[in-house]
C-alpha cells in the first residue's frame, strides 16, 4: 500500500528539472520512497497534485501540512 504525504513547497527549485517546483504549491511525497544520504539529507519521490511524477527531491524544499 502506497502512502502519500501532502506537502507545500517552501523554496523554488528550477534548473535541470523537467517539472520545476514552485514555492506555495502543493505536492505529494511517497512515504516509502524516503531515504537519507550519508550527509543526513533526506530525499523522496515527489508528485504533483495531478499525480504526475516530479522526481527524487531533497525534502528540505517542502513542509508537511
Amino acid at each position: 500500500m502506497t502512502t502519500m504525504m501532502k506537502v507545500i513547497c517552501i523554496s523554488d527549485r528550477k534548473g535541470s528539472l523537467i517539472r520545476p517546483i514552485k514555492k506555495g504549491d502543493f505536492y505529494y511525497i511517497r512515504r516509502e520512497s524516503i531515504w537519507i544520504d550519508c550527509d543526513g539529507d533526506a530525499y523522496g519521490e515527489v508528485y504533483s497534485t495531478n499525480n504526475d511524477y516530479i522526481g527524487q527531491m531533497l525534502l528540505s524544499h517542502f513542509q508537511s501540512l
